[in-house]
Formats: C-alpha cells, structure tokens, sequence
C-alpha cells in the first residue's frame, strides 16, 4: 500500500515447491520467503484459496514464526466453487428437462398430452 494508501501487487518470488505440498512445507516456505525480503515485521496477511494445507500453513506460519499474520480467503476462489456447485445444480435440473421433452416429443406422448 502506497503512502496515499492505493494498493499496490508485487511477485515476490515465483519457485518451484517440491511434493508435498503440506502445510509444514508452505509454512517453510513462505516464511522463507518472508524472511528474505524482510517482510516478517510487516507482513499481516495471507490471501490464500480454501485448501486444507494453505489453511494449515497460514496457522503454522502464525504459531511458530510470525504472530501477526492472519489468513484471507480469497473471495474469487469462493465464489468460484460456489458458481459451479451451483452449475452442477442447474445441469441435472436441465437433464430432467431435456428427458421430459424427449418423452412428449413422442407422437402417442404428445397426443395424449394435447387431449388433456
């Protein structure tokens, strides 16, 4: 954040992380990280997406490195998962839709829905 307070974004660092990727080993990680640009007094917060192990490594990173530091959902990756659940929702909603139109597409089907 700049002195006019505008948020600014910066890459810091753009590695490789061996397998596994637990949350010990990201905590490691971003702590090192951190600690290389000597962000470890500045830095308060983690953006991170909803997987386990980025939660982990954010409350690891808390615990055992820098007190301060407070996981952030990112809001996108939430409101990604929750369109498609959503999605998932809607195209067994349009199978259904599609079955009951294959069913009255049939002549004797539609005739007999026409009489009622």
């Amino acid at each position: 954040m700049t002195s006019d307070f505008e948020f600014r974004e910066v890459l810091l660092t753009c590695n490789h992380l061996p397998y596994p990727h637990t949350g010990e080993v990201i905590s490691d990680e971003l702590f090192r990280i951190l600690e290389e640009w000597h962000l470890t007094l500045t830095a308060f917060t983690v953006a991170t997406d909803n997987g386990a192990n980025m939660v982990k490594a954010v409350r690891l990173l808390g615990e055992n490195h820098i007190d301060q530091i407070q996981r952030q959902p990112c809001i996108a990756h939430t409101l990604q998962l929750s369109v498609l659940e959503g999605l998932k929702q809607c195209k067994a909603f349009h199978r259904r839709i599609k079955s009951l139109q294959a069913f009255f597409h049939l002549s004797k089907q539609a005739e007999r829905l026409h009489k009622a």
